[in-house]
């Protein structure tokens, strides 16, 4: 049994699900770079492919050779990860070429229709230095977060956390891009005329040369193409949700480093408010697709 019992053998639909996702949007890349005439950088992938083959190769030695289940599974979580990345990226670059309108006048509209008005949260933030920089610091700490969750989730067993949050995370990019390309925009430091740091001159720089008909894609210092929603506010949100089982302490301390990075898309320029919401608002669409998975599950277990 334990010679058959490999790390992908024992696949749930939550795991399926989320390498079927995987799959769609890979064969819409290939299918779109081919037809789209665009030139994707090989060499861009070859660091990728090699860590995706180490990763391969442990986890056969850790299924066939030296049986390691909590290994097993941050092995498997982080392939997928790594692959989902790699085609999301590629992804939300080819959406950006559709050039449809920018949207950035109607995500303000949306704010101002709130009574929010972000230059005035960014001017008081700039004036308090330490707190500019804390807030930049919770901001870059998604995906660290991801990998603490994956390696605390593995240590512990919690195979069914981390199905669960791959398929909330892919699910919801897929959700994500696919509403950017309907509401493109180029962000609240553009329409507001914020000082741009490094990151977002390259966001810039990318995005605007995709919109005008640049055919070369690579992996090579990718760059986030997505505005509205807010991944960030999303993926802070799955990454709580995951957690709220765990010890109290860890699941406080995340909720609260959790509430900085949402707050922090406002104050480093690189959302509206209406990004935010839009973010929420694709984590319970993800929550309620999840739950109508749960439900077909039990459906069909009571028919068995």
């Amino acid at each position: 049994m334990t010679n058959t019992l490999s790390a992908f053998a024992n696949l749930n639909k939550y795991v399926l699900t989320s390498w079927i996702v995987t799959a769609f949007i890979f064969l819409i890349d290939v299918c779109w770079i081919i037809i789209g005439h665009f030139l994707f950088s090989v060499h861009s992938l070859y660091i990728l492919l090699a860590i995706v083959l180490f990763l391969c190769l442990l986890l056969y030695f850790y299924s066939r050779i030296r049986h390691r289940p909590h290994f097993i599974l941050m092995i498997r979580v982080t392939i997928l990860l790594l692959i989902f990345t790699a085609c999301g990226a590629t992804f939300s670059y080819l959406v950006v070429t559709t050039n449809l309108p920018l949207a950035d006048h109607w995500l303000v509209g949306v704010d101002h229709f709130f009574g929010f008005y972000l230059p005035s949260i960014v001017k008081w933030i700039n004036h308090h230095p330490w707190l500019n920089l804390f807030l930049m610091i919770c901001y870059q700490s998604s995906f660290p977060q991801c990998i603490f969750l994956i390696l605390y989730c593995g240590f512990i067993g919690a195979q069914r956390v981390l199905d669960d949050f791959m398929l909330q995370f892919i699910l919801a990019a897929f959700i994500t891009i696919m509403l950017s390309a309907w509401l493109p925009a180029a962000g609240p430091f553009v329409w507001y005329d914020y000082p741009m740091d490094k990151a977002q001159s390259s966001f810039i720089h990318h995005f605007y040369a995709l919109r005008e008909g640049m055919k070369i894609l690579t992996l090579e210092h990718a760059e986030g193409m997505v505005t509205f929603p807010s991944f960030h506010t999303t993926l802070a949100l799955i990454t709580t949700y995951a957690f709220r089982h765990q010890h109290k302490i860890i699941f406080l301390l995340i909720a609260l480093l959790n509430f900085f990075v949402i707050f922090s898309t406002l104050t480093t320029g690189w959302h509206y408010l209406a990004d935010v919401v839009g973010g929420i608002i694709v984590f319970g669409v993800v929550l309620l697709l999840e739950k109508i998975m749960q439900r077909e599950k039990k459906f069909s277990l009571r028919k068995k």
